[in-house]
């Protein structure tokens, strides 16, 4: 039975929490107006290194992208602008708070090729073969339903299709196990290498780590992709031993 995680707000983007990560809300400043956010979320772009992102997970003008676990939108309303009107993009969120200021904020902002989508704990609600590329940014450590999650990015992914996943540990919790990290809402990129493994997806890249904040807060990023149509032995293809057996991926 899929549950709903309590409800998440929207996190200041300089501190980039996962919006998933309802149970630490932090209210916004005395004296926060657009324009202070807007600030924020200019410092937020030079160490997020979007251009980076975006390069990774081959974003182009005309395709179709999803941001699971979109929160603010700070990339989302960016994807909308690097696939321009004649793409789309998808902002999944599960929060009601957040996805009424996503929408909000897209209609204020006149991004008309945004499409936000309500998701669930375990399924982001994604059209099948729908989307080119997934970004899931300081998000997968919430994911407990992450096999079934995966499952459903599958398919919404079109074949070749990237999955980029980006999320931090501390540097001294490295070698802890997965539930200690995961209680301080962060998770070490072999654990989700393993995920996406065991889901099917070929593991392009790893970029660990992929970004350095100081004090030991390491992000790192995974580029994985589902495998073309007709890769030999891909889930799915001529060759797959697996054909006709649940894709055969678990």
């Amino acid at each position: 039975m899929r549950e709903r995680l309590r409800l998440a707000v929207p996190m200041l983007a300089i501190l980039a929490v996962s919006p998933f990560a309802a149970r630490h809300p932090l209210k916004l400043p005395v004296g926060w107006t657009a324009q202070s956010e807007g600030s924020r979320e200019a410092a937020r772009e030079r160490w997020q290194k979007v251009s980076e992102v975006f390069a990774l997970m081959a974003v182009a003008p005309g395709g179709a992208v999803a941001d699971v676990g979109a929160g603010s939108g700070f990339f989302t309303v960016r994807l909308a602008d690097a696939v321009g009107a004649a793409g789309r993009v998808y902002a999944v969120d599960i929060s009601e708070q957040v996805l009424r200021d996503l929408r909000e904020r897209v209609e204020r902002d006149g991004r008309g090729n945004v499409t936000v989508v309500a998701g669930e704990t375990d399924d982001p609600c994604l059209p099948e073969s729908s989307v080119d590329a997934v970004l899931i940014n300081n998000a997968y450590h919430e994911m407990g339903a992450h096999d079934a999650m995966l499952d459903h990015l599958w398919s919404a992914l079109r074949p070749g299709g990237r999955l980029v996943i980006v999320d931090q540990i501390d540097a001294s919790r490295r070698d802890a196990d997965r539930e200690r990290q995961t209680a301080r809402h962060e998770i070490g990129p072999g654990f989700v290498q393993a995920d996406l493994e065991a889901a099917g997806f070929e593991v392009v890249a790893t970029h660990d780590p992929f970004i350095e904040r100081g004090g030991g807060d390491l992000w790192w990023l995974i580029v994985a992709r589902r495998p073309p149509a007709g890769t030999p032995g891909a889930v799915g293809s001529d060759t797959d031993p697996g054909v006709g057996i649940a894709r055969g991926r678990r």
